[in-house]
């Protein structure tokens, strides 16, 4: 009785992030990020000293289960450090010198 014309459709979906920005001593980010790493079993400071060393400018890792991805850059003056989990995102700024000179590197 009625001609209708069927389309296709496919789904999209937009995600918004809130950013929220905070200052905290380098002293007091090198702890939350060990925080980190003894909480989910991570090795970041394994990998922070390996880029410290000067051997390779990037590490990163990742894992699926649960998901975690951490990413770090080494700059001319800081290392830029971005780790994500499901949902949250979080990136730092430390400068190099601060790293190296940590008891809590490897």
């Amino acid at each position: 009785m009625f001609n209708v014309a069927v389309t296709q459709l496919s789904k999209i979906q937009i995600q918004k992030a809130v950013k929220n920005t905070e200052f905290d001593t380098e002293e007091n980010v090198l702890l939350y990020l060990q925080k980190i790493q003894e909480k989910e079993g991570l090795q970041i400071f394994s990998l922070l000293d390996i880029l410290c060393k000067g051997k390779i400018n990037t590490v990163s890792f990742s894992r699926d289960t649960p998901y975690q991805y951490f990413y770090a850059r080494l700059g001319r003056e800081f290392i830029s450090i971005r780790l994500r989990k499901t949902g949250e995102e979080i990136g730092v700024k430390i400068k190099s010198k601060s790293l190296r000179t940590s008891p809590l590197l490897v």
